[in-house]
């Protein structure tokens, strides 16, 4: 039997692209690209933003008050198409703004992209490749600076209750530990030989009783 699958929207899943390739996958036209849209999901939003009433099921820039659901509408970013100017780069050029209070008009143009540089974080290819993340890209430079991306050949450490097994980057292996081994606390030299199995730290608890 032959299955024949028919898109009816720009995929939002490298299998589903041509050659695993979004963006030369142009069967339904395109403005921002994939990577574009990734980094939007991956990116945590402005909790700074008004929400009024709306109860937002996100915690990324791809939830707004305007669109709370964080529904897709082809590789756009709902945060950076519902607010102006924006504080993360875009590959977008400013052209004109239209407003009926003119007296911003000098605002708009001092904070357009077109002459003020803007920052975003931007992991290595490993990070953005992982089926799922558990860590979401923060808005500033200091925040984005702290993340240690797991890369291939690294170790992660988890507890027996937390498993990302399916989530790991290619080649990184998944040590799962108890933390007392029996014992009835969890004490410094036991952390510190944990420490020494693993190059990057998901998870080290240590119980008190």
């Amino acid at each position: 039997m032959l299955l024949i699958l028919v898109l009816s929207a720009i995929p939002s899943n490298l299998n589903g692209c041509a050659k695993n390739d979004c963006n030369t996958d142009v069967r339904f036209g395109m403005n921002e690209d994939y990577e574009y849209y990734m980094r939007c999901t991956r990116t945590l939003r402005n909790r700074g933003l008004f929400t009024a009433d709306q109860s937002l099921r996100g915690v990324t820039a791809q939830y707004t008050r305007q669109n709370n659901a964080g529904t897709r509408y082809a590789y756009e970013c709902p945060e950076e198409r519902d607010y102006y100017p924006y504080w993360r780069s875009t590959p977008w050029k400013d052209i004109v703004v239209m407003t009926s209070d003119t007296s911003r008009c000098d605002f708009y143009k001092s904070e357009s992209e077109n002459v003020k540089s803007r920052f975003y974080c931007d992991p290595p290819s490993s990070y953005m490749n992982t089926p799922q993340v558990r860590t979401y890209l923060p808005i500033t430079k200091e925040a984005c600076e702290h993340i240690q991306p797991v890369e291939p050949g690294d170790s992660v450490l988890t507890d027996r209750g937390f498993d990302i097994a399916e989530d790991l980057v290619k080649n990184v292996s998944l040590n799962i530990l108890p933390f007392l081994y029996g014992k009835a606390q969890y004490f410094l030299e036991d952390e510190n030989e944990t420490r020494k199995i693993v190059a990057v730290r998901i998870h080290v608890e240590r119980a008190i009783l």
